[in-house]
């Protein structure tokens, strides 16, 4: 049976139609293939992390219990047990590794960080045979030591160093974390914006890594928030970008948000909100807007439109005005997305 023209083009027609879906569906596997391909190896990778840590960790709890057993001066276990520094189930704190110094090698005679606080060094973690930080405090004061080692622990998330312990065994006493390093140095915010000597490592950044970089900034202090505290000095300086990935440190200054109160400064900050200037108790607003001077202050040395215009929106004289945390993190990950 002879088929006619229009029976022809039609079926010829419909080839091209199954071609063309058949084309479509292919591609469309290929596009689902290659999203779970990446789905799987962020997966593994984040397993492989995961396994790496859990093992570092049992080596570091075996070290630490081996360690509270050979500990001979009393004092320092007086110490100890009177700051809730112990793994005592019925303490409503939460148990804080003990590093002894014998533990610590330096591995860079040079301070990598100083301030009102102290010297931070490089040294190297025999226990876990690791490169360090230790965070050593100039006034010796325990309790501010313990305070921040104890939020460190409280606020554990990926945008924040993580803590291996406290050093209380000699003077200075010390905090022991995690090495957020680029380029084998301690890189903040402010020291990649401006300081000549970062200039490399401000030129190999795109707007999309600081965007990436702000997105884990808000993203770690909503954590905070989220758990109940307030960060209370958030600023250019407190930031730290390692593989352009942001991370937020110095948490001597930390309140719970039920518990801050008014605080009288002698001189201005600029980072510090007004109403906390002028005598007002902080509150996340205060804290979203020490965010946004970091917004605008990487917006003025990058020349970013989208980042510039979400630190006004955040820097509001009027605490009721500024765009909320979750505010801020929805459109910078929208912007990161794109």
């Amino acid at each position: 049976m002879r088929h006619t023209k229009e029976e022809i083009r039609q079926m010829r027609n419909a080839r091209k139609k199954r071609r063309r879906q058949q084309k479509s569906e292919i591609k469309h596997a290929k596009i689902v293939e290659d999203a779970v391909r990446d789905v799987r190896a962020e997966a593994d990778q984040c397993k492989s992390q995961a396994l790496k840590y859990n093992e570092l960790c049992k080596k570091s709890l075996k070290a630490n219990n081996q360690l509270k057993r050979l500990f001979n001066d009393k004092t320092n276990k007086k110490i100890i047990n009177q700051k809730n520094m112990c793994s005592n189930p019925n303490i409503k704190y939460p148990s804080i590794n003990v590093i002894s110094p014998d533990e610590l090698v330096i591995a860079n005679v040079e301070s990598i960080g100083s301030g009102v606080f102290g010297n931070c060094f490089v040294k190297a973690f025999t226990r876990l045979g690791i490169n360090v930080v230790e965070k050593q405090l100039n006034n010796g004061d325990i309790d501010q030591l313990y305070n921040e080692a104890k939020h460190m622990q409280v606020f554990s998330h990926r945008c924040i160093p993580h803590l291996f312990g406290i050093q209380v065994e000699r003077k200075p006493l010390s905090l022991i974390m995690e090495f957020v390093e680029e380029n084998n140095q301690l890189m903040t915010v402010y020291k990649v914006l401006y300081d000549p000597t970062a200039e490399k490592t401000k030129l190999g950044m795109s707007i999309a890594d600081w965007l990436r970089i702000c997105y884990d900034i808000a993203d770690g202090l909503d954590h905070m928030h989220q758990k109940g505290y307030l960060h209370c000095d958030l600023k250019t300086n407190n930031v730290l970008i390692s593989k352009k990935k942001g991370y937020i440190i110095d948490f001597g200054k930390v309140r719970k948000i039920t518990h801050s109160s008014a605080k009288k400064y002698k001189e201005v900050f600029s980072h510090i909100a007004p109403e906390v200037l002028q005598g007002s108790p902080a509150t996340t607003a205060s804290d979203v807007y020490s965010f946004g001077k970091i917004l605008k202050a990487i917006a003025q040395e990058v020349n970013s439109t989208v980042l510039l215009q979400l630190g006004k929106t955040a820097i509001s004289s009027d605490s009721r005005k500024r765009l909320t945390l979750l505010g801020l993190l929805i459109a910078l990950n929208a912007e990161k997305i794109h």
